[in-house]
């Protein structure tokens, strides 16, 4: 049975901190929630994380997307990321492309980019990370440019969320539903029903 620790945010900073500090290097898979965590603590996990495959880093209050950028370059076996929502993860996205040929899994969510600067990390993304085989896109309102970006240049993906895409044509909506496995297309109300936009 899965114990869990009751604890306040300086509690969890310090159990985490120690965790990374015993760990000797060895930490496979960390994940920092949204109510605690610094860049201190990020920065002892980039000179411990030499075998770091996964980490889901929730709380973008803690780091800036330059001081992320520093840390996942120290972390060149990452495969899983989760990104902070910054407004533009441009420095964070290129370091992970450029660093960590073994990422196979990215989330990078937004609330608050227009369609240029999500199509701007799209074209990195596609650029950088040919490897991808799942890539959560949720909030950006990419345009069918960035979208064709990332299907053309990541042939691997096999799961893909464009759910704030909301103008993609026929054509491109075909291929994105023949080439990906899990697709998610956006959702519209119709008739008091959920349904996939275009369905």
């Amino acid at each position: 049975m899965p114990k869990y620790i009751d604890a306040n945010p300086w509690e969890m900073e310090k159990i985490c901190y120690n965790a990374v500090k015993l760990s000797c290097g060895h930490l496979e898979s960390i994940i920092i929630e949204d109510y605690y965590g610094t860049s201190d603590l990020l920065k002892l996990i980039a000179d411990n994380g030499s075998h770091l495959r996964c980490m889901k880093v929730m709380n973008y209050n803690i780091v800036t997307d330059e001081e992320f950028s520093d840390v996942v370059r120290k972390l060149p076996r990452l495969e899983k990321v989760f990104v902070p929502v910054f407004h533009t993860a441009e420095a964070t996205l290129e370091a992970l492309g450029r660093s960590c040929p073994l990422l196979k899994w990215l989330q990078y969510n937004s609330c608050s980019l227009d369609s240029c600067d999500s199509d701007k990390m799209a074209f990195l993304i596609a650029e950088t990370m040919p490897g991808l085989c799942h890539l959560d896109m949720r909030g950006h309102k990419l345009t069918e440019l960035g979208v064709l970006a990332i299907i053309d240049k990541c042939p691997l993906l096999e799961y893909l969320d464009i759910s704030f895409c909301l103008n993609l044509n026929e054509d491109l909506k075909k291929r994105c539903i023949d080439q990906i496995k899990d697709l998610q297309l956006p959702y519209v109300i119709r008739k008091g029903a959920l349904t996939r936009k275009g369905d």
